[in-house]
């Protein structure tokens, strides 16, 4: 939820921002200074003064930025424009507007590619390929490549093959490659870039023939680079032993002395390139550690004094020995390992450049583009080959009075790039934050910026920054900026934030909670969850916000370092504490258990001799087999449990039926003693005989149906979106399938393909789940997924999570712009080793990970307008504290050396007891290494459903229990269902329903139906094939009849009114003594004079005069239902309960009984 205000009055600084003029100029914004507000008052200012809206250039981040930022200057122009009605400038603004340049990066380089499509040789109609169709794209890229260099057996390929650590394995070479494909097209004019820079780095390994001809190159400042890295990271840990030592004995401080004397001598040594004197040094400080600190000297400490002696020189001591590794690994043939890295670059760049000729021709043929792509064609159509502007680059520029960049500190070398060459030298306004870029895993560079904030100190360009915080409180403030102080030191001292907000408001101090515990991750996630939870429940009774008004659960936010999985088990432990939770993880569509069971339907529909699906299905709601059932079938050992399922309905071959894909033949069915009773054999033959049936209409269906409409037919007419939304996260549920439905559209979109092809597209599926937005819960998000968003409550949980989680899988390619492309090489056929330059660049890459991580606290404590918790898990006190700034285990490791007196609590429930629960809660992740139908089963249960639609107890009722479609969900059909079959009564009656639903009995009664009717049509409230079936003469007999009448006189009248109640399974079927949960939406009901309550239930059935009784004993069931919701709802008594027949056009009572109220 974002909240932000426009300030009441600009400061000194965003005045300058907004005015500021006749130069380059960058906005460095602090969290929460206003930097979008100054941003659009800078173009309504220009606009007011006569510039022209459509002569910005303005980008932003998103698209909803994009959006939002139109809608400000709308409103902003509007207000002016009536202040000034007859100022037709403004009027003209307001007009164009929706014409004006603001969009994203992409958006924009895609106009100008698509306006452009001739000269780059590009269709007229050339399109952005979807997600899931770049990837197929991609993925068919490789394997041609790969099948072309395997057949060719081409030189490069063998030498990638025979050098680098992928062992022949294609897999890991279509993984290095993909990798060093998406570091370089973040750059302009990648592949010649990349050409480059492997010519450069073979001639200068063909060169280097000395370790002295090394330093010469770009490689061997890798070294001398890595090498100052590894010296600077000692400095912390030595100062602070010494100071540590310096106020207790002299013996303590002579043995620490010598001890800190071997690590500068080693620090030293390496700085003048002595590497092998440098590794010897601090393998001396190493040996000095186990021998040097003995006897008395150390009882002279403090037990506090002793743990962080421990803990310091401890850490001086792994660095020692990763110090002494690094420069004796110097000592090997450095000059040879360049060689073969440069020889191994060289034929990963031919690979790649080749990767991209097979990948752009495949998308040429396809007409398509991806996002990527439209940047770097905008880049060829603005910039030569030499660096200068081509004319269509003069021309944008002199049209354009001035480019604005949001979100700058994301930006990536080319988009820096032509953002350059469209601004002149005095045009150029950028806003953003370097300390809250956290997209590097995007290829964000945050070094442009943080250069442009260095450089623009002079006439022609300058830097402005917004300290000013207009979000959060004086005590996340101060807290805020004592961490940042201490973790970024003097460079934050121009940036610090400044407390801004104009109000009175309670003192609220920063909670910080530590639990202390040696229980695993997952344990100490359900203590934090518990503790917030608790935490949730006293803000919810006592929390008033600075506004004056009652905290909600949607005004809170719980932030997660990572949500996969930890996600699950907070989302859990809120549910049962009763506090409503939206998860905003981003987590893979194919992941969800309900579509891995779509997809397990579609593939048994499409082959029913693939087990696993097939039992995936069948043991799900959707075909309703036990795990017993299936056990049984399954005895038939020389078969499939196709196989099985077919000579279980006593036939000979599993190919009686259906025309299988599978090609194997099936030997003649022997005559086996079934091995259970004769009465379950035949409930079991006749029940495999339903399901066979039911399989040959599906799968004749597969065969017939686009993909789309299969999917369709699926959820609507067997009844599977009305089940998942009854369930646990219902509508999640849903959103999830209508994804995996839309993108079955946009698969048949590309060309008709068959159900086969189909299930293979969604293996390569990379499409998120759906994400509701709630409007009365407590959001759970990662960090990432927090930035731009505020809340008046925010907690970071997860704070102990390990910033250096351990890495597994193979190493990829590493690049570096400078020097080249490095990996992993064979040693051996057995072994793999890193060559010193990759080494050096991992150590590089350190201080970067380490500032992203400082990056993400920054953006994590920033969220938070009135009360900010941090609560995290960790093993001991000593283990947060003292923590460098340059070499943390955690979050809470940083905070807590700054803020030492924070709330420990070490009351940790009973282990046995959080080892059940967690198994509960991560069934679906332990699932995934199991049987796949026991996964399904967990959400979609065979046996007694948890929840019921009423009007699946009418078909249960009439001895039919068939998952439907509930009559509340009224889903609109697809135009392609409409197209291919005659419209059936139950279509015709729900399009009479929707209207009754949705219209207006006051507009029936002063306009007509027939009015009505075409209002909804307008308004999209019903679909024009629904119009078409409205039978007109039978909805104005209903507002002509008693029965409305009554209706129009009765002072309280209820419609379309959700309810859940409950019931005992028992009574409903028959068995079992469970509480169900039954959903519906009554129609209408009314109050009577008396007091009393009158239900009426619409009904389209036809039926003939004199069958009244047949409908009443069809929904008796139902309506009694409704009958006790109403009941449960207004404590009254229920008079009457009527079924209106639209077909008769009359009032049916129905003796509903009591028994439900």
């Amino acid at each position: 939820m974002s909240d932000n205000k426009k300030p009441v009055s600009w400061t000194p600084s965003q005045e300058n921002a907004i005015k500021e003029s006749g130069k380059q100029l960058l906005v460095a914004a602090g969290a929460g200074s206003g930097k979008t507000s100054v941003l659009t008052e800078r173009i309504l200012k220009k606009i007011l003064a006569g510039a022209d809206v459509t002569d910005f250039l303005v980008t932003t981040f998103t698209v909803e930025s994009a959006q939002d930022m139109k809608e400000k200057l709308r409103r902003k122009l509007s207000k002016a424009l009536a202040s000034e009605p007859e100022n037709k400038h403004l009027s003209n603004q307001i007009a164009k507007l929706p014409f004006a340049q603001i969009s994203t990066i992409s958006a924009f380089c895609l106009k100008l590619v698509k306006q452009n499509f001739s000269a780059l040789s590009l269709p007229s109609s050339v399109r952005i390929a979807d997600s899931g169709e770049e990837k197929e794209l991609f993925e068919e890229a490789l394997d041609l490549l790969l099948d072309d260099k395997f057949s060719k057996k081409d030189e490069d390929f063998y030498t990638v093959l025979e050098k680098t650590a992928c062992r022949g394995s294609d897999f890991l070479l279509s993984q290095y490659l993909t990798e060093i494909y998406d570091k370089l097209r973040a750059h302009p004019r990648y592949i010649e870039k990349a050409k480059a820079l492997s010519e450069r780095f073979s001639k200068d390994a063909e060169n280097c023939n000395t370790t002295d001809d090394l330093w010469n190159t770009n490689a061997g400042k890798l070294i001398t680079d890595a090498s100052e890295c590894i010296c600077n990271d000692f400095q912390y840990e030595i100062s602070a032993l010494a100071q540590l030592t310096d106020s207790i004995g002299d013996v303590l401080k002579e043995q620490t002395d010598k001890y800190i004397n071997f690590l500068k001598s080693g620090i030293d040594n390496a700085k003048n390139k002595k590497f092998l004197e440098s590794a010897e040094a601090f393998s001396n400080a190493d040996s000095f550690y186990s021998l040097g600190w003995r006897g008395k000297p150390l009882k002279l400490l403090e037990p506090d004094e002793r743990q962080i002696f421990d803990q310091l020189r401890g850490s001086l001591r792994a660095k020692a020995k990763k110090a002494s590794e690094f420069f004796c690994s110097l000592e090997n043939d450095s000059v040879s390992q360049l060689k073969l890295c440069a020889e191994a670059g060289k034929a990963l760049t031919s690979l790649v450049c080749d990767l991209d000729v097979i990948y752009s021709n495949l998308k040429r043929e396809k007409g398509v583009i991806d996002f990527k792509d439209a940047e770097q064609l905008a880049h060829r159509l603005l910039i030569n080959e030499d660096g200068t502007p081509t004319a269509l680059c003069k021309e944008i520029s002199a049209s354009t009075s001035e480019v604005l960049v949001d979100e700058y500190q994301d930006t990536n070398p080319l988009q820096d790039s032509i953002f350059g060459a469209i601004a002149s030298k005095d045009n150029r306004f950028m806003v953003g934050d370097d300390k809250q870029s956290i997209y590097r895993f995007r290829n964000a560079y945050p070094d442009i910026f943080n250069s442009y904030k260095k450089s623009f100190r002079t006439e022609k360009a300058s830097c402005i920054f917004l300290r000013e915080n207009f979000r959060c409180s004086k005590e996340i403030i101060d807290f805020t900026n004592d961490i940042f102080n201490y973790l970024w030191g003097k460079e934050y001292t121009d940036e610090c934030l400044i407390f801004q907000k104009d109000e009175e408001a309670p003192k609220r101090e920063v909670t910080v909670k530590t639990f202390f515990t040696n229980l695993k991750n997952k344990h100490s996630s359900v203590i934090e969850a518990r503790y917030i939870g608790e935490e949730i429940k006293k803000l919810m009774n006592s929390f008033v916000k600075n506004n004056g008004k009652p905290l909600e659960y949607s005004d809170i936010a719980i932030m997660l370092p990572v949500t996969k999985t930890i996600g699950d088990i907070f989302s859990e432990e809120l549910r049962k504490m009763g506090i409503p939770s939206t998860s905003k993880k981003k987590g893979f569509l194919t992941e969800a258990p309900e579509i891995k069971l779509m997809i397990s339907i579609l593939k048994a529909i499409n082959n029913p001799e693939e087990d696993v699906p097939l039992a995936s299905a069948m043991n799900s709601f959707f075909f309703g087999f036990s795990t017993d059932e299936l056990a049984r079938i399954r005895s038939y050992k020389d078969s499939s449990l196709w196989g099985g399922v077919v000579r279980c309905c006593g036939k000979k071959s599993s190919f009686m039926h259906l025309k299988l894909v599978s090609k194997k033949k099936v030997k003649k069915a022997p005559s086996i003693k079934l091995h259970f009773p004769k009465s379950t054999d035949l409930s079991l033959r006749n029940k495999c005989k339903s399901f066979v049936s039911r399989m040959e209409q599906l799968r004749y269906k597969g065969r017939s149906l686009e993909c789309k409409q299969l999917i369709w037919e699926l959820y609507e007419n067997e009844g599977i979106l009305s089940y998942v939304e009854n369930l646990p996260e219902g509508e999640i549920k849903k959103g999830n399938l209508l994804l995996l439905y839309s993108d079955a559209i946009a698969f048949g979109k590309r060309e008709f393909k068959t159900l086969s092809a189909f299930l293979k597209h969604t293996e390569k599926l990379d499409i998120q789940t759906y994400s509701p937005e709630s409007s009365s819960a407590v959001s759970i998000m990662t960090i990432h997924g927090s930035k731009g968003l505020e809340f008046p409550v925010c907690f970071l949980a997860n704070a102990g999570k390990s910033l250096s989680e351990s890495h597994t899988g193979a190493k990829m390619p590493m690049v570096d712009m400078n020097t080249g492309i490095f990996t992993p090489l064979k040693e051996n056929d057995v072994n793999t080793y890193e060559p010193i330059f990759y080494k050096s660049l991992e150590i590089l890459e350190k201080p970067a990970e380490l500032a992203e991580n400082k990056r993400k606290l920054y953006v994590a404590l920033t969220r938070a307008r009135e009360k900010l918790y941090i609560v995290g898990s960790a093993v001991d006190n000593y283990q947060l504290r003292n923590s460098s700034p340059d070499d943390a285990s955690s979050y809470l490791s940083w905070i807590l050396t700054v803020n030492p007196d924070a709330e420990y609590l070490d009351e940790i429930p009973d282990e046995s007891q959080l080892d059940t629960e967690y198994e509960e809660i991560l069934s679906v992740e332990e699932a995934e290494e199991s049987f796949e139908e026991e996964e399904t089963a967990r959400y979609f249960p065979s046996k007694l459903p948890r929840k019921l639609s009423v009007s699946e107890l009418k078909e249960k009722s009439m001895g039919e229990y068939v998952q439907t479609v509930k009559k509340s969900d009224f889903l609109t059909v697809p135009p392609f269902i409409t197209q291919s079959k005659q419209i059936s009564g139950a279509e015709i009656g729900t399009a009479n329903h929707t209207f009754m639903q949705f219209a207006s009995f006051e507009n029936c009664i002063k306009f007509g139906v027939e009015y009505e009717g075409e209002r909804l049509l307008l308004t999209d409230m019903i679909t024009s094939e629904q119009y078409g079936m409205l039978n007109f003469k039978n909805l104005k007999a209903f507002f002509t009849s008693p029965l409305f009448e009554r209706i129009s006189k009765s002072n309280k009248v209820y419609r379309e009114k959700r309810f859940t109640i409950s019931d005992n399974s028992k009574e409903l079927f028959g068995n079992g003594n469970e509480t169900v949960l039954i959903q519906g939406v009554i129609d209408l009901f009314f109050e009577n004079e008396d007091g009393t309550y009158t239900v009426v239930d619409y009904k389209t059935d036809r039926i003939k005069h004199g069958e009244e009784q047949i409908l009443c004993n069809r929904y008796k069931s139902q309506i009694a239902y409704y009958a006790k919701a109403v009941s449960d709802m207004t404590g009254k008594e229920i008079k009457e309960c009527i079924l209106y027949s639209f077909h008769l056009s009359k009032s049916i009572t129905v003796d509903f009984g009591t028994d439900k109220q």
